[in-house]
Parts: C-alpha cells; sequence; structure tokens
C-alpha cells in the first residue's frame, strides 16, 4: 500500500508542475480537454460496488467566468462501476441565485452548466419540476445531458408501470413525447426530421448560489439569461446543513429579548430617530380636504445605488392618498442622463420583455423624461419623484398626457386631438412588446434617478449612463447658483 501510495505521490507530482507553483486551481482550456493534458491528480481508492481497489482522478479547476471548482471521476476496472462529481472550491455565497434561462436554439442545449446539489430546476411549460434532494450530487454537463439524464430517470421504470398501472404509464409516455419535443431534444417526424429548436424556460433556482449556466456572450451580458439574487430561508439554511440547534434557538431568542427590552432606547444619530429600521409619522394637514393627517417617512437603500427617502400621505377623512420618493444624498457636481434601449418582445422574446417593463425606476422630482423615437420630452415637474417600475413610469406618461386638460376636453391646446390619442395607443404598443424605443431619464441634479440593471455589478449593454455639464438655466432652475457653500460669514 506504501508503494502504491508512493507512485499516486510521484504522478501527483509530474501532473501538478504543469501549472504554476503558487497556483492551485488551474484555468479550464478546451486544447487542454481534446489533447488529454489536464493537471488532473490519481489516487486509488476502493470502489463501493465489489471493494476492489479503484481510480479516483481529482481535477482542481477554474471555470471561465465563474469561480474555482473540484472535479471528481472514479473507475473501477474489476467490476466497471463509474461515478463523477463536481464541488464548489468556493464559499456558500451570501445569497441564492435564480438563474431563468430562455431557449429558443438548438445550440443552446450544448452549453455547460453546473449544478449544485442544492440546486432545483424547472420548465415553466411543462409544469416539469427536478427537486434538489439529499442524494444528489453536483455535476458538470450540459443543458441536454441535463434533460436527457432527467427523462430518461422518469422512463426507467415504464415496463414496471405498464404492467402496474397502465393508464399512468400511457400518460407518461405521452408527456415524455411532449417534454423532448419542447425541450428539442426529439426531432419533428413530419417535417423531414428536421431538428426542433426548443422553446422553453429553464429555472435554476440554487439558496447556495454556486450554479452556473454558461453565458458565450461573457464578459457581456446575456439578453437570455437573467440571473436574480434572493436572500435564504430558515428551511434552505437547514436543508443545506446550517442546522440551528437549540444553543442556537435561544441565542436567537435572548437576542430577541435584549432588543425588546432595548426598544425604549433610540439610537442618537438623527437626533434620535431611527430612519432605516422604523416609518416615521408627523403630524401634516391633507391638502384635499385640509383636515389634520399623517405623512410617513422611510429611509431604504437601493442596492448598487444609494439611499433614498420614501414618502406616503394617507388622510383619513377623505381617502386621499399621495407618495414621492427624495434623495437621501447631495447634487452631483454633473448631470446624468441614462439612456435604456427597450427592444420589445419581438426582437428578444416574451419573457425577456416582462423582464424590462418590472425593472426598478426610480424618477426624482428633479429628472425629466424622453422618447426620442415619439419626439416626446416631458419636464420635471408633470411627474413628481417616485420609486416604480418601466411599466409604471409608462403608465404615468400615459395617464399624464390623456388627462392633460391642455391636451383633452374642450380646453385642449393641441392642433390635432387624435395625435393625443395615437400617443396613448403607441404607450400601449411599448407595453405590449411591439415597438423598439429608447426611454430617457435626464436628471440635472445627477446620481438621484435609477434605472435597475439586473446585471449588476455587470454593465448592461442595453443601459447607458452619460454625464454632462449643467447650463446656466438648469442651474438656476435647481437654484445652484444662489447656494453658497463656502465663507458662510
Amino acid at each position: 500500500m506504501s508503494d502504491a501510495y508512493s507512485n499516486n505521490n510521484e504522478q501527483t507530482t509530474s501532473t501538478s508542475t504543469k501549472t504554476k507553483p503558487d497556483e492551485i486551481f488551474s484555468d479550464l482550456r478546451g486544447e487542454d480537454i481534446e489533447s488529454g493534458d489536464l493537471a488532473a491528480q490519481e489516487i486509488e481508492s476502493v470502489c463501493m460496488q465489489c471493494y476492489e481497489n479503484g481510480m479516483t482522478k481529482i481535477l482542481l479547476t477554474k471555470i471561465p467566468f465563474f469561480k474555482e471548482v473540484v472535479i471528481s471521476s472514479f473507475a473501477c476496472e474489476h467490476c466497471g462501476h463509474r461515478d463523477n462529481e463536481i464541488m464548489n472550491a468556493s464559499s456558500i455565497q451570501e445569497n441564492g441565485a435564480k438563474a431563468s434561462f430562455k431557449m429558443t436554439e438548438s445550440r443552446d442545449l450544448q452549453r455547460n452548466m453546473i449544478r449544485s446539489q442544492y440546486c432545483n430546476v424547472r420548465i415553466e411549460e411543462l409544469d416539469f419540476e427536478i427537486p434538489a434532494l439529499k442524494t444528489n450530487k453536483g455535476i458538470f454537463t450540459t443543458i441536454e445531458g441535463l434533460l436527457t439524464r432527467a427523462f430518461e430517470d422518469i422512463e426507467r421504470d415504464q415496463p414496471l408501470r405498464k404492467i402496474e398501472c397502465p393508464e399512468v404509464a400511457e400518460q407518461i409516455d405521452t408527456f415524455l413525447e411532449k417534454a423532448r419535443r419542447t425541450c428539442g431534444l426529439k426531432q419533428f417526424e413530419m417535417d423531414d426530421n428536421k431538428p426542433a429548436d426548443p422553446c422553453v424556460t429553464i429555472i435554476f433556482r440554487d439558496p447556495s448560489g454556486n450554479s452556473f449556466v454558461e453565458n458565450p456572450h461573457a464578459p457581456y451580458p446575456d439578453p437570455r439569461l437573467r440571473i436574480d439574487h434572493f436572500p435564504r430561508t430558515r428551511e434552505e439554511e437547514v436543508a443545506m446543513g446550517f442546522a440551528h440547534t437549540e444553543a442556537d434557538e435561544k441565542a436567537l431568542a435572548n437576542i430577541d429579548e435584549e432588543e425588546e427590552n432595548n426598544s425604549a432606547a433610540l439610537p442618537e444619530a438623527h437626533g434620535g430617530l431611527d430612519l432605516e429600521n422604523e416609518v416615521i409619522s408627523i403630524p401634516t394637514e391633507c391638502p384635499n380636504c385640509g383636515k389634520p393627517a399623517e405623512a410617513n417617512f422611510k429611509q431604504i437603500n437601493i442596492p448598487f445605488f444609494k439611499q433614498v427617502i420614501l414618502m406616503a400621505n394617507v388622510c383619513e377623512h377623505c381617502g386621499e392618498k399621495s407618495n414621492e420618493v427624495k434623495s437621501g444624498m447631495g447634487f452631483e457636481p454633473l448631470g446624468e442622463k441614462l439612456q435604456l434601449t427597450i427592444l420589445g418582445a419581438a426582437k428578444q422574446g416574451q419573457l425577456e420583455h416582462e423582464f424590462d417593463l418590472a425593472r426598478d425606476v426610480l424618477k426624482s422630482d428633479t429628472c425629466g423624461l424622453a422618447i426620442p423615437e415619439f419626439d416626446f420630452e416631458m419636464g420635471r415637474g408633470a411627474i413628481n419623484g417616485k420609486f416604480t417600475t418601466i411599466e409604471g413610469i409608462l403608465q404615468d406618461i400615459k395617464r399624464t398626457i390623456l388627462s392633460n386638460p391642455f391636451t383633452s376636453g374642450d380646453s385642449a391646446m393641441v392642433a390635432s386631438k387624435e395625435n393625443v390619442s395615437d400617443f396613448g395607443k403607441k404607450i400601449d404598443k411599448i407595453l405590449a412588446g411591439e415597438l423598439q424605443v429608447t426611454l430617457i431619464l435626464d436628471d440635472p441634479a445627477a446620481g438621484n434617478s435609477y434605472i435597475q440593471n439586473p446585471n449588476a455589478p455587470e454593465v448592461d449593454p442595453r443601459l447607458t449612463s452619460v454625464t454632462y455639464e449643467r447650463t446656466e438655466e438648469q442651474k438656476e432652475d435647481l437654484g445652484l447658483d444662489l447656494m453658497v457653500t463656502e465663507n458662510y460669514s
């Protein structure tokens, strides 16, 4: 056994010299895979099927634009048993990750992917799910390999089902036929055996954040691959092995009790007000009926942006409600113009179009709006500052234009009311994904308006930010020309 160990040790040393001495994880390169010149370590180990000695190969590598992983492969020459597994060498991520991949081409099936043992896979169109079981292992495969293995696992017990429950077996055969065609794994018989393009959305939800779907456009974002991050639940932490013991539960209970006991003690900052964890209410008058009402304030942090203050007024007498957003920071030295290209469903698919409409938008009260394709501009005072979505801001534009007394009704001051009606129809077409337009948020205050980048911290190719020098008119409008910030005395 010592001889075997020394031989393996010599082989490990010889293969490890292919990488730099200070590098534990080597880059995974295509030419090394084709030539078989991989820096893999070989270790003799026991086969769990026949209990004879087999060989385990371990490769420590880095997957481009992902992270370090450990790939292990076992083979037994006595009984033929083989097994492989992939493990993440990095730590559990701070948040979970959900990857939504819209497949529209047959080559999408060849994308490499990593599915960790905690990853749940779901196909929305088929209402089909591959759950994350405790017996799962991490795998490195392709989309086609994952789907093929899943459907074969279901089909494996079909002979027994056809004997015990023929009706269920027939339903499963029908489902597998539909699933393979929808996913592009089977050809259409009536179309000269032409391969069918897949038309499904696969969602990989991994609370560990260590699953991966290849992006052939990297380092640029993939318009059909969306990555979202989410906080883990207590149940997911327990399933991943972060068990909450009785001691942990008692410690958490003690912390909660201390917080309750200390709730009367307010923080010293902001005059004793906890702006981040509490909603602050102050008495005011309702602007509609003039009766006493309450104004509520809450400070929040927008990821990859800054602090903002949400304000909401509610009147219990007349039911008047209003909300507004104020920046929690000062003016930037330059103005900023945010430009978002909305491609529509015709170019990027309905799902991606819905993702675009769901982007968060923070419009400050100093921000103007524009759609160059319609030769349309709206000043900063038309719509108050608010935190909404792309869909919400487009609906606000339509509502403001159509309900404005100067563009509709008897007092309209436009040459043709039909133009106003056509403008509303164009907004509806944008929302339906039938038009490609550019939405511009022009904020001379700079840094106080925001459009969500779902690929953050990576760059979004359809979202650009341009800074510019403020004009004298803008400085006067913002009151900056009258501000004195030096030599107050």
